[in-house]
Parts: C-alpha cells; structure tokens; sequence
C-alpha cells in the first residue's frame, strides 16, 4: 500500500493533482492532501506517507522546511517538489535534503509522472531489500496497522503474527467480543484525518470509548473506513448504544459526506476479524439497492435477478418517441426492478446501465449532429461518471438527468431555429449595409454576439460571416450580368466600399474575377 500527501497553499494546484494525474495508474493507493506545512505535519503522525509532493514556497513554513521536519521522522518518505521558481538556493537544499525530484510550474503531467515512477521504483526497492523482521517504521500506529490488515486478511497465525498482534496495542484490553464495521463513503474523501475526527465527533465515540469498549479505524481506501470494536456484549453486541449511534451518524452527512454502514458478524478471537470482515463486506454491497444513509446488517439473500422485461429497448422507443416522461418511467421501472430484486453492482448490471447511456448518446447524435466533436468529449466524461455511481438512486438520478437535458436543449434547439431564420432574413434585406455587424444581428434579436455565432453555427454550419459573404456574392452575381453596372457601383451596393477588396472577395468565393464572371454570363 503506496500512501501520497500532496502540500500545496493553491487550491487549485491541489485540485488540479488529484484530477488529472492517474495515481492508481501509478500505484498510489491512498492520497491526502493539505494546505500547510503546519497541517501537514499534524497528518503525518497518523498517515506516515511514503512519498511526499509539496510545493516549495508557501504560506508560513516553506516546503524544505517541512519536508526536513518529515524526513527526520520518517527518514524512507519520498519527496518531490514542485515549485514555480527556479531559485538555486531552494534547489541546493531540496538536493541536500535527498528529494527523489524536483518538478517546475505549471506541472507537466508527464514529467510529473516520471518522477512519481522514479519515487515509487525507490520505495519499492527499499521495501524488497528489507528483511523480513525489519519494520518500515518503529512507531506504535504503523505496527497497529499492518497487524490490522493482517487480521482482515485472515493471514496464518505465527510465531512472528502473534509477536506483531502483541506489540500492535490493539487488543490490550482483553474485552471478550469484537466486529468490524465497514464505513462507505460517498464522495471519496482526501482529508482522512479531518473526516475521521468529524466522524469520532458526530457519533460521538469518545464518550463510549471511556467505558466498556474501544474503536479503532483505518481507511482501507479513500471511500471506505474500517471501524475495530472492541468491548462487552452490552457495548458492542446487537443493538448496543454504540452501534445504533454510528448508525444515527450515517444517516447525515459527515463533514460533507454521505455514508453507509455496514456491521459484521461478531466475534470472540482476534484471528476470527477475517470472517467478521468478509461478513461486513457482503453487508456493504447491499448499498447499491439500499442507498446511502442506511445500515445493513448482513448481505444479499442469494437469488437470481430476473428484470422480466428489455429495458434498454424500451428506452430506445421512448426517445424515439419523443416522450421524457415516457423515458423516465422507463428508468424509475428498472430502478424499482433492482431494488425488489436486492440486485448488487455486478457486471451484468453495470452493463446494462451503460447501454442505457449508449441510447442516450445514439439519441443525441440524431437530435444534434452538428455537436459531434463536443458530443465524444462528453460521452469520454459521462463514461467515467457512470461508472463511479454505486446506487440505484444515483444512477437513475444521472440518467434522468441526461434525458431531461437532451429533451431541454431539443426544445430550446427549436426555438434556436427561429432565431436563426430571423437573422438570415435581416441579412438578406440589409447585406448591401457596409456597416452590417454581428452585434447590430445579434441586438435585433436581443442575443449576445458570442451567443449567437455559436447558435448559428451550429443550426446552419456556417458563420454569419461566411453566410453574409455568400449572400453579397449571390447578389454580386445578378448584378455582374447587367451591363449597364459599374464594378464599383456593384461593389458599393453589396456592402464593399472598396471595389479592389470585393474583387479579392469574388475571386476567393467563385474562382473568377468579376470581369471575367461578367465576360461569361452577360444578359
């Protein structure tokens, strides 16, 4: 397991690392980020990350500062700076301070990949070379966490595990029960501390944790945490006040989040946590037809899911037919179908929620085929969203979403391509006005020119420009054929004043000059 904190004073900065670089690409498990210097040091002493990407210059303590706090206590962290100055003496102590890298801004993704790989190729080799007794880290919460995970690995039993177990602190006590709880999260989260800290608050944990048991958590990823209980019957068994005040918790939102909770099996050994795990994750798959701010005690019952009925046919029909109601009924059908069904996120069911997606893309594409390049950039991004959602409720909310739009933007696309005509017949009547602009167009119909030119763009594939040229043309051309015209009468009455600028123009448009244009098709 890779651990990454990201110190960056700007927002955007930080944002911008967590949306457009593949960490688990790279093999970047877990990620926190944090604004500071000083908020970042606070984290390390319960995320101890194995690689480090801070900024250089910051607000208060700088990153060199910092990173060489970090690398007094965690002297196997990788760093890699990232800086916007190219200032020799923050360079000297970044080399001084054995960064792995140091990576200019704006960030090249690409460069900044290098140096991740470069990162992680080092921790890795540290890591194999080690033996097998020696620890990453002396400190007590890395030897709790890595005899934590053992456990919910369900792990053999040995003389070194039991050493670990013992040295761990986790099951000091001696209480005669204990489960583990999962906590699913919805958005993922990447400040773990500040959400487990608002988690111990909302729940209220502290207050069961000075009497007849104890809680122990660790994030497994950013979007689950696994909860340890530990305590008599009467404080972690069925129905105790501590679980029912968990449960209460998940029922809001927890600093901004919402959660699921799933309860496992209790147990009396510690080496029986596997079992009490697995029980809690087949809880938390129920989340899919549950939704959010629920609990679940136990797993789907075992039973085929039979739907009865071709949904994505059925969707293609009510598009084609022009009904959003009709659409919608069709996804609120499916949705009931999953829930009466228990049905869990499964390949069959992701499938089937992709094809309904395929529809709707088909049906964009017929109502709107001038928006094709836009259309593959949002297919790329709506794919990805599709497949983060992990309820029925949030899928249905998506798609429904969708349909809404697509039958929106058909109807405001209608009232688009009377707009559109309107300004084609103010450019018929006024294209011998020299001063004809798109503002003064786009005033007539009480648009903004921006808008506009995309408008009629998109409904006519050409520019007002291109269209207004073609029109003075067109109307060049009559008048070409009458004799008794001069070519700068012509070039006037087409909106030209300069009679050399509109030869330019004709010729560009026909291939001919308008003498030659008019040697051929006199009257």
């Amino acid at each position: 397991m890779i651990r990454l904190l990201i110190v960056d004073d700007e927002s955007a900065t930080r944002n911008g690392l967590l949306r457009y670089m593949d960490w688990k690409g790279l093999g970047v498990d877990m990620i926190q980020t944090a604004e500071s210097g000083q908020e970042a040091l606070a984290m390390c002493e319960d995320f101890q990350p194995d690689l480090v990407l801070s900024d250089i210059r910051m607000r208060g303590m700088n990153g060199v500062e910092m990173c060489t706090i970090l690398h007094e206590k965690y002297p196997e962290c990788r760093i890699i700076f990232i800086s916007g100055y190219s200032d020799k003496e923050y360079l000297k102590a970044a080399i001084e301070l054995g960064a792995v890298n140091y990576v200019e801004k704006p960030v090249d993704t690409e460069e900044l990949k290098r140096a991740v790989q470069k990162a992680m190729a080092s921790i890795l080799e540290t890591r194999r070379h080690r033996n097998e007794g020696e620890r990453l880290s002396k400190s007590e919460a890395y030897l709790r966490r890595e005899a934590f995970f053992s456990l919910l690995r369900g792990r053999e039993p040995g003389e070194s595990s039991e050493q670990n177990l013992e040295e761990s602190g986790l099951f000091r006590e001696g209480y005669p029960l204990m489960r583990i709880c999962i906590l699913r999260l919805s958005p993922a989260v990447t400040n773990l501390s500040r959400f487990r800290s608002a988690l111990w608050e909302t729940a209220g944990i502290r207050a069961f944790t000075e009497r007849d048991c104890s809680v122990y958590g660790e994030f497994w990823d950013n979007r689950r945490l696994i909860l340890l209980l530990c305590g008599t019957e009467e404080a972690v068994g069925n129905g105790s006040c501590l679980l029912k005040a968990i449960s209460r918790a998940a029922t809001g939102l927890v600093d901004g989040v919402r959660l699921f909770f799933a309860l496992g099996e209790p147990v009396r050994n510690p080496h029986g946590l596997s079992h009490s795990y697995q029980s809690a994750h087949e809880a938390e798959k129920t989340v899919f037809y549950l939704g959010y701010g629920k609990s679940a005690e136990r797993g789907r019952k075992d039973r085929p899911l039979d739907l009865g009925a071709d949904y994505p046919a059925e969707f293609r029909q009510a598009l084609s037919m022009g009904s959003e109601e009709a659409a919608s009924q069709v996804l609120d059908r499916l949705a009931a179908s999953l829930r009466e069904g228990e049905a869990v996120a499964s390949a069959f069911v992701q499938g089937l929620y992709f094809s309904l997606e395929r529809e709707l893309e088909e049906e964009s594409l017929r109502l709107f085929p001038y928006d094709r390049s836009d259309m593959a950039k949002r297919q790329e991004t709506d794919a990805q969203h599709l497949e983060g959602l992990d309820t029925i409720d949030d899928l249905n909310a998506f798609l429904r979403a969708q349909v809404h739009e697509i039958f929106a933007l058909n109807s405001r696309d209608d009232s688009n391509s009377s707009v559109v005509l309107r300004v084609i017949r103010l450019i018929q009547q006024e294209y011998g006005d020299k001063d004809l602009s798109v503002k003064q167009l786009a005033e007539n119909v009480y648009l903004t020119p921006t808008y506009l030119s995309g408008l009629f763009k998109r409904k006519t594939g050409k520019t007002i420009w291109e269209y207004l040229t073609s029109v003075r043309i067109e109307r060049a051309k009559e008048l070409l054929r009458n004799p008794r015209f001069k070519l700068y009468h012509i070039s006037k009455q087409v909106g030209y004043e300069d009679a050399n600028y509109f030869a330019k123009i004709f010729k560009k448009q026909t291939g001919v000059t308008p003498s030659e244009y008019r040697e051929k098709n006199l009257l």
